[in-house]
């Protein structure tokens, strides 16, 4: 099980053995818990804020 704190806005892009993706995103900050198989493939993505700090 994977459990992070996921920021406002953060998307997670969660991707399925068949090879199709979804996102499942917060529109406040919480504690956030994934319980999917292991071959299920969890990736966060940069928020807003992350993403404008990088461009700078």
């Amino acid at each position: 099980m994977l459990r992070h704190s996921q920021q406002k806005d953060q998307a997670v892009k969660i991707t399925l053995p068949d090879g199709t993706h979804g996102f499942v995103s917060t529109d406040r900050r919480c504690h956030v818990s994934y319980d999917f198989p292991a071959h299920v493939k969890i990736e966060l993505q940069p928020s807003p804020a992350e993403q404008q700090r990088s461009e700078q």
